[in-house]
């Protein structure tokens, strides 16, 4: 897979984010083609010829689902925790992020995104963009809460801590590792696995929203890793950018078998 670093567009303002700068990777068992990534200067096609098909099972005893405030990991710092209370909010009740979106819209101009005392964002559809996730999560059904994972957060971690230093994109480690095998250095992924990284934003809600509006990708494929039901699993990692502040690597998984 190629890496990329992407460039500000020279008509941005200083230090602004492509709202639509994100990455992802995914995989189900049989092998499947990846979404789509042209946009973004990536071939559109990764698959792991090691990776065997696995038999579904129960998972071990899940953690307690992070959808409070009050609730909390050891293992996740604040911003990790609320990414996964954000993305549950979602899932569970699409129809009321749905409203959550439609706030956004007072904030646009054209296709620049403009939040109150934040620097402003290009973005690459402009209002559409939300228009077309509004539209898309009030169609949808709900879907199960993801529970997190130690072992999965671990693998986000090691992407966060090479990249992050060296301002680097994408999803192979800095040992050609994929997110498929960084999830296997901590326990056993099954049926179907995926990746999103956020890059830029430093708040869940922006993170969150980020990926389900999904600009500027064609295939809305970070939306439709947040979204798919299959997916009970995740572990989130965020650190410092060199290139852009902030990012943010979320893995999921059907199940998941911690390391003992």
């Amino acid at each position: 897979m190629k890496q990329i670093k992407p460039a500000l567009n020279k008509f941005q303002y200083p230090r602004t984010i492509i709202l639509g700068l994100g990455m992802m990777l995914s995989i189900s068992l049989p092998l499947q083609p990846i979404l789509s990534l042209e946009k973004m200067g990536i071939s559109p096609q990764f698959q792991n010829p090691k990776i065997k098909h696995r038999q579904m099972g129960e998972s071990r005893p899940p953690h307690p689902l992070i959808l409070t405030q009050e609730d909390s990991m050891p293992y996740l710092s604040q911003l990790e925790a609320q990414i996964i209370r954000e993305m549950n909010q979602a899932r569970t009740n699409p129809g009321d992020y749905a409203d959550k979106l439609e706030t956004l819209k007072n904030y646009y101009d054209g296709r620049l995104f403009k939040l109150p005392g934040e620097t402003p964002i290009r973005t690459q559809e402009g209002i559409s963009a939300v228009d077309e996730a509004i539209r898309a999560l009030r169609g949808m059904d709900s879907k199960p809460s993801l529970r997190p994972s130690r072992g999965m957060s671990q693998a986000a971690g090691d992407l966060v801590e090479y990249q992050g230093p060296r301002g680097e994109t994408g999803h192979i480690g800095s040992d050609r590792s994929t997110p498929f095998d960084r999830m296997n250095r901590y326990g056993r992924w099954r049926g179907g696995a995926a990746e999103n990284i956020s890059y830029g934003p430093d708040t869940a809600e922006q993170v969150v929203m980020q990926l389900i509006i999904d600009d500027g990708v064609p295939s809305r494929g970070h939306r439709e890793n947040i979204f798919n039901g299959e997916f009970r699993w995740t572990g989130v990692a965020c650190g410092p950018h060199e290139t852009y502040g902030q990012m943010c690597a979320i893995v999921y998984a059907n199940g998941y078998d911690e390391q003992e």
